[in-house]
């Protein structure tokens, strides 16, 4: 069986004008085969020369951060961000923060900005990753390589008091006189002082609130040191039977800015046996 050319040959190859058209034509499907079959396709890109901008993650907040904090990306220089919301596709270590996507902003070619807020009650560091390829070169052609990161500590733990008594040997309840402490979590911006403390008494005789509570004395600042502060004070009970309350009100201490919740010592004041 004869091939296109061997019949395309077969015609023209007695005739020495189409001989020459036969070259002439063999000529030229040659080169377009050469050419990639006269299809108009694209050549191929070179990339070699291309070079992806770095990317640096700094923040913006002190040491231990207890509110919201900038994040800013510097990159080397310009880049392509390609992802559908125009967002960079970060990723965080753990829920010690969280990162508002509607704050991403562009400052400048090669900076871009967003806001991160600590979460409640959290402490410890908390990492922002920028993995390899979240990103393009400013003509869009090639992934980033280089993956980069920040971390930052957070706390925002509010300082919690505890208070602790210990009854007369025996007994489930106290006679008399007692020496109290007060443990705070962290340390205090500010030292607790006794004008802080609201007392109460409830006369179980009477079943009614008593005018006359109780007297706190010798408030005494024992430590500060070892991330936490501590105090003592003597109570000393009205005569008679009473359930009494300590009350260390919301706001009265502060650890970092931020303010205590309200905490509360309950006790049993019964005379001696």
């Amino acid at each position: 069986m004869f091939s296109y050319i061997d019949r395309l040959s077969s015609r023209f190859v007695h005739s020495p004008g189409r001989r020459l058209r036969l070259a002439m034509a063999l000529g030229l499907m040659a080169l377009l085969c050469a050419c990639g079959g006269g299809g108009g396709g694209d050549a191929p890109v070179d990339t070699s020369n291309i070079v992806v901008p770095t990317v640096t993650i700094t923040s913006d907040a002190p040491a231990v951060a207890k509110g919201p904090f900038n994040l800013t990306f510097t990159f080397s220089g310009p880049i392509t961000i390609y992802s559908a919301d125009g967002v960079l596709p970060w990723a965080t270590s753990n829920g010690n923060a969280s990162v508002d996507k509607t704050t991403f902003k562009k400052v400048s070619d090669t900076k871009y900005t967003v806001v991160a807020t600590p979460n409640n009650w959290r402490k410890g560091d908390w990492t922002l990753l920028l993995p390899a390829g979240a990103y393009k070169d400013a003509t869009g052609v090639k992934y980033s390589t280089q993956a980069a990161s920040v971390t930052q500590t957070i706390d925002t733990q509010l300082p919690f008091a505890t208070f602790s008594a210990t009854p007369p040997a025996g007994q489930v309840f106290f006679t008399g006189p007692t020496t109290v402490t007060i443990s705070f979590s962290t340390l205090l911006d500010a030292d607790l002082t006794v004008g802080a403390l609201v007392v109460s008494a409830f006369d179980l005789d009477t079943q009614q609130p008593t005018a006359s509570p109780g007297v706190i004395s010798n408030f005494v600042k024992t430590s500060g040191i070892n991330e936490k502060n501590v105090y003592t004070f003597l109570y000393t009970p009205p005569a008679g039977k009473y359930s009494v309350a300590v009350n260390l009100p919301a706001g009265a201490v502060k650890a970092g800015g931020i303010a205590n919740e309200s905490t509360n010592w309950s006790a049993l004041f019964m005379p001696a046996p």
